[in-house]
């Protein structure tokens, strides 16, 4: 469980770094 919140937080930072460089 801890895990997939882990991985959950980590993609929702990389979606939104990745939200910013195409901006």
């Amino acid at each position: 469980m801890m895990l997939m919140c882990k991985l959950d937080s980590i993609l929702f930072q990389v979606a939104l770094n990745a939200h910013k460089v195409v901006n």
